[in-house]
């Protein structure tokens, strides 16, 4: 039996309550979900929640969190998380690129562990912006990374941001070397693009007119770039089939809890 992706939706929303899940055989009455991205110059931000099991009783109590801890690639501590509000865990800590980092913690008497790494740095740049149509924009794009003998994973989502805070904008691509383009199986307009290289390259990003306003003095449109580790990039794919499809299920994390810890760096360009 699988476990339903949607919980990561109602989590993401930051509800204080239980969550349920469809369990394999001989399953704990609960699991705990991580919800967790890192990335250099970033505050550490950790949503840590529940799932329970849908054979367990109504009034069952929720097993509860503890002792959640940074540690580095040798189990040296880093830092303590703070507990916040709606489920959310905090450090202060600045992680690095090209190194390993563990979310660890107590949970319902054992200790869960979850690993991630941030990828090498790279640097971007607009190369080009054009209006082909009255009802599309064109933004072209190059990657340069900085260790060309290490084959990449990335990530690229745009946003357009106001005054009430930021919108996710949906685009089209016909780059050749990304997975979009490759395998078909995600539907445009994409809300993320995904790609492996191993040498620098340029992409291309169609926004069209009815999914986005002109950037003016309140408003702008930016490119965020991730190179991400390789479970984090599979993650992120799959749960964009899953979006599109609900026939679809994320594989059972074998770790001991659901959701991902995910290691990023990030770029980000201003239209």
């Amino acid at each position: 039996m699988r476990y339903f992706v949607y919980l990561f939706l109602l989590i993401l929303c930051c509800n204080s309550c239980s969550k349920e899940y469809t369990p394999p055989p001989k399953r704990e009455q609960f699991l705990p979900v991580i919800l967790g991205e890192i990335s250099p110059n970033k505050r550490i931000s950790v949503v840590l929640n529940n799932a329970k099991n849908i054979t367990s009783p109504e009034n069952e109590n929720r097993a509860i969190f503890s002792n959640v801890v940074l540690l580095d690639s040798t189990s040296n501590l880093l830092s303590t998380f703070n507990q916040k509000e709606n489920n959310r865990w905090e450090s202060d800590f600045q992680v690095e690129a090209k190194k390993n980092y563990s979310l660890q913690f107590k949970y319902d008497g054992k200790t869960i562990k979850a690993t991630t790494r941030i990828p090498s740095p790279f640097s971007c740049e607009i190369l080009e912006k054009s209006l082909p149509s009255h009802d599309t924009l064109q933004i072209k794009v190059s990657i340069k990374k900085s260790n060309p003998m290490e084959k990449a994973s990335y990530v690229v989502e745009c946003w357009q941001r106001d005054n009430s805070g930021y919108t996710k904008l949906a685009f089209t691509n016909n780059d050749t070397f990304t997975d979009n383009y490759k395998y078909r199986e995600l539907r445009p307009p994409f809300k993320r693009l995904f790609f492996k290289i191993s040498q620098s390259k340029h992409f291309s990003i169609n926004i069209l007119r009815e999914f986005y306003t002109p950037p003016t003095k309140d408003k702008s449109i930016e490119i965020r770039i991730k190179s991400l580790s390789t479970h984090y990039y599979d993650y992120l794919y799959n749960y964009e089939l899953q979006l599109q499809d609900d026939g679809f299920y994320l594989p059972n994390n074998n770790n001991g809890y659901l959701g991902i810890w995910g290691g990023c760096y990030t770029v980000v360009l201003q239209v």
